[in-house]
């Protein structure tokens, strides 16, 4: 090996200090996925103080006590779904390739939320219409009691709102924009056995530990054998309420034991009976049924 002479000393030390300064110069932060994780965060606090904190007992001052928010705007959720005023559109169709993973459970000071941290999770679903083709990856999933979405129906002639005990909401992110929301939401009563499936499925989100993972965690179980479902363009349900979300709810509920439901409620104890379900809004959207 031939050694540096004096005379290349000088340029060998200048390439030595560019490529220092190029190996030492502060690199983009790793993209990671907690921000999309935290979707329905506030940028304002929870809390009891009606003055200063948001809550779900003086849900008319959110505008006021979270400034930017959109919370008094139009095009707001949760909704009221008249089923015989939707309109059919067979084009709209969603695939769901919810795949067992291991998931986080994390307690908010609202509800009680599971998280895909890991950029290796592929769970997801296609959303497609008429016009365009998507791809979206869940993200998180947490829950309402009792359910934000209400469905209004004609019973023997007399018209019938149902609000069901329990409601999640699986939020996903578009796989290309991630300012591209879409939120499943499924409801759940309280008339089903111990061995289904669900149950099973949402006792053991019931019951893990705050801040460990629930691990090849089966969250296809969550959804209705039945894949129908109603679409509208709305907004997320707690503070700053932004609009431009994409809803699919789900049209049949799901069966589980209401002793589970009630061990969810019980996590999440900073809200008052445990309620969080946010009141009904207005929403000039058109709602679609896929069937």
């Amino acid at each position: 090996m031939k050694f540096i002479t004096q005379k290349y000393i000088p340029v060998f030390l200048l390439f030595f200090s560019l490529f220092l300064i190029v190996s030492c110069k502060e690199k983009p932060a790793k993209k990671t996925l907690d921000h999309y994780v935290e979707t329905e965060e506030t940028t304002c606090p929870y809390g009891p103080d009606s003055l200063n904190q948001w809550n779900y007992e003086n849900q008319s001052s959110w505008q006021h006590i979270c400034p930017g928010s959109t919370c008094s705007g139009g095009d707001q959720s949760p909704i009221q779904i008249v089923m015989d005023s939707t309109t059919r559109d067979e084009s709209l169709k969603v695939i769901f390739d919810w795949r067992n993973y291991n998931v986080k459970v994390r307690l908010k000071p609202y509800t009680l939320q599971a998280e895909y941290r890991d950029l290796l999770n592929f769970s997801g679903l296609d959303y497609s219409t008429k016009a365009e083709s998507k791809k979206y990856k869940l993200m998180q999933f947490h829950i309402h009691t009792p359910s934000e979405h209400k469905v209004k129906k004609l019973v023997n002639g007399n018209p019938v709102v149902n609000q069901s005990p329990l409601e999640l909401h699986f939020v996903h992110v578009n796989e290309s924009n991630e300012k591209d929301l879409l939120v499943v939401s499924v409801r759940y009563n309280g008339s089903g056995k111990a061995t289904d499936e669900a149950d099973i499925a949402l006792l053991k989100f019931a019951t893990t530990k705050v801040d460990t993972k629930m691990k090849d965690y089966k969250v296809s179980h969550l959804l209705p054998s039945s894949k129908n479902f109603w679409k509208y363009d709305g907004s997320l349900t707690t503070p700053g309420c932004d609009t431009g979300i994409t809803w699919i709810v789900m049209q049949s509920e799901v069966a589980v034991v209401q002793s589970t439901i009630d061990l969810l409620k019980q996590r999440y104890q900073n809200v008052p009976n445990n309620y969080n379900a946010r009141e009904i809004q207005k929403n000039n959207s058109k709602v679609y049924s896929n069937n």
